[in-house]
């Protein structure tokens, strides 16, 4: 990607961040390192995002716009409480055996700006799924009701593989938790989690950030053919 202005270098930070973030972990990446990857100063990256924190809260929001349209996709007859399940499942699996997986997600669920942006996400997305076993809330009641939720599949994620314990098993108590402060019959919740829990969500977990990767491209690539075209036509 040949940079020629402002949105040029703040796509390819994007980018590069990006790969650098999937290669050895969001943990362990630097603003110097990704700044040295490019050719740029530290004062230029701090120009386009005050800290990697911002960087990763502008990832998160692409993140689970993907997530879910992955989530659409795969499971059967545009279900959307089977997609809600899924896509924790899928980033269980995600984590699972992952480290540098477990440690994005984590980041993701630690810092405040990119938590509250998965909040805000996950509350809108709730309140679609969910408004009919919960037909007295207000929106106040699904924002309360996503800072646990949120607090569950952080549990999700940091939680240790154990002997005892299968990912199956771990997946299942999240998703039934879920399911329960929303409200959702046991009968309807018990079908979806046995349906979701006969996907394939390891695979999907595990090539999803990778597709990811391609869709922050194409997505950047789309914003650079945008900004050509309105130069254009001056």
């Amino acid at each position: 990607m040949a940079r020629q202005n402002r949105i040029d270098t703040k796509l390819e930070i994007k980018q590069v961040a990006l790969h650098l973030f999937l290669e050895k972990g969001f943990t362990n990446v630097a603003v110097s390192e990704i700044s040295k990857e490019l050719g740029i100063s530290k004062g230029n990256f701090t120009f386009h995002y005050a800290t990697k924190e911002h960087l990763l809260t502008e990832l998160i929001k692409d993140l689970c716009e993907f997530q879910w349209l992955v989530m659409e996709r795969e499971v059967e007859n545009n279900n959307s409480l089977m997609a809600y399940l899924f896509e924790l499942a899928t980033m269980a699996g995600s984590c699972y055996n992952n480290p540098v997986a477990k440690d994005l997600y984590v980041s993701a669920y630690t810092h405040p700006m990119s938590l509250r942006t998965i909040r805000e996400n996950d509350t809108e997305k709730a309140m679609r799924i969910f408004g009919t076993y919960c037909p007295n809330w207000k929106e106040k009641d699904f924002v309360l009701a996503e800072n646990v939720v949120s607090g569950i599949e952080y549990a999700m994620f940091v939680t240790e593989h154990e002997e005892k314990i299968t990912l199956d098993e771990k997946i299942t108590a999240t998703l039934d938790a879920v399911t329960k402060i929303y409200n959702v019959p046991e009968d309807v919740s018990e079908e979806a989690m046995k349906k979701v829990l006969i996907m394939d969500y390891r695979k999907i977990g595990q090539r999803i950030l990778g597709e990811f990767r391609d869709y922050v491209e194409t997505l950047n690539q789309k914003e650079l053919d945008e900004v050509a075209v309105q130069k254009n036509r001056r």
